[in-house]
């Protein structure tokens, strides 16, 4: 692709920066938890490609993607010396090829699950699974349009920068515009008039909370609308200002008629760009946020007893019995409730849905022994 003696002339051998440095304890986090909210991520993974719900399995896959990126990434290029840089040849030309379709594969899917929820809350039966139409609608645009044609406005091949790694960059021309940031503008606000006819969709359904929530005979229903609520709550307080900022900080305020795709096969734009920390320092930062998606997907989908045998298989597996004994002991029985009794276990804090289902049955049961 490139003359990489020419590169390390150029490129590498840059001495007498005295700007801000990566951190790199941040760096060390960011791998250590990319590990293992990814393990945390397999379940829910496995689940919705068995339950073949296209939209909420690419969302995963997506996130774990951009995770396995972060780890790599972070462990590689956790310096500002760039004499000490791995020139990124193989890897980031996958990388920066990638990110963009999966971007806007990832925004495609917040718009296709809402959509599909909306679908069943106002029908009285199951609607049957369009897995074609979904996979089409969700990588359709991606793989056939953006991952092709973005050569046209990219400015060079990639760029790398300390702590994130590799990224695509783009012109600012109106060619960039249709390819690239006209679905970050467009989708966005598609998302969030969805996620506002969902909960007016949810509320329609008139969730009966007056029934105790740990009944056996109601609890899974309940758990369920529950799980919309803060699915569409949470699209609604966090996914939407969130992708706002993204928006803001990374589409150009101007565009022109200039574009770069007249010298895409000269020897400048097969040299990589090496950035320091103090050309963008936020942007080692922002794998936090794929690490908080397979979190909160844990915390929202991970708590099932299948979900619980296959993280205690892994541990097993990894060995962890010798240093922890309780591992190779029979699996526990993680529950809401112990014993029958109001009294909860650390982890299941962790479980958003079962953490706000015990505070609305402790709402319930307040509110009827004032009644009394």
């Amino acid at each position: 692709m490139y003359d990489s003696s020419l590169l390390a002339t150029n490129y590498i051998y840059q001495d007498g920066y005295d700007g801000q440095r990566v951190n790199r304890a941040n760096g060390h986090a960011i791998q250590i938890f990319s590990v293992l909210t990814i393990i945390m991520a397999l379940m829910p993974l496995t689940t919705f490609m068995r339950l073949r719900t296209v939209g909420q399995f690419s969302l995963v896959l997506v996130s774990i993607i951009f995770s396995l990126f972060a780890l790599i990434n972070a462990s590689i290029w956790d310096t500002d010396d760039h004499a000490r840089w791995f020139s990124g040849t193989g890897l980031c030309h996958v990388e920066a090829s990638l990110r963009q379709p999966l971007t806007v594969a990832f925004s495609l899917a917040m718009v296709l699950i809402p959509w599909r929820l909306i679908r069943m809350l106002r029908s009285d039966s199951s609607p049957k699974p369009q897995i074609l139409s979904d996979i089409l609608f969700i990588w359709g645009v991606p793989l056939f349009f953006i991952l092709p044609f973005q050569y046209l406005v990219m400015t060079n091949a990639y760029s790398i920068v300390p702590g994130f790694g590799c990224v695509p960059e783009f012109d600012d021309s109106w060619l960039s515009l249709v390819i690239v940031y006209i679905w970050w503008i467009l989708l966005l606000p598609v998302t969030f008039i969805l996620s506002g006819i969902m909960c007016v969709a949810i509320y329609q359904k008139h969730l009966n909370f007056s029934i105790p929530l740990d009944d056996n005979s109601s609890s899974g229903i309940n758990r369920t609308y529950i799980k919309l609520y803060i699915l569409a709550i949470g699209i609604i307080a966090i996914y939407i200002p969130v992708q706002l900022t993204f928006i803001i900080r990374f589409v150009p305020s101007h565009f022109t008629t200039k574009s770069t795709f007249t010298v895409q096969h000269s020897d400048s734009w097969n040299k990589p760009h090496f950035y320091h920390t103090s050309d963008d320092p936020q942007i080692q930062y922002q794998p936090w946020a794929y690490i908080a998606i397979n979190f909160f997907i844990f915390s929202f989908f991970g708590f099932t007893g299948k979900a619980w045998a296959f993280y205690w298989q892994i541990l097993q597996r990894l060995g962890l019995g010798k240093i922890f004994p309780n591992i190779d002991r029979p699996q526990p029985k993680w529950s809401t409730y112990d014993s029958g009794e109001s009294r909860t276990s650390l982890l299941s804090y962790v479980d958003l849905v079962g953490y706000v289902t015990r505070k609305l049955e402790r709402q319930r049961k307040l509110c009827e022994s004032q009644t009394f």
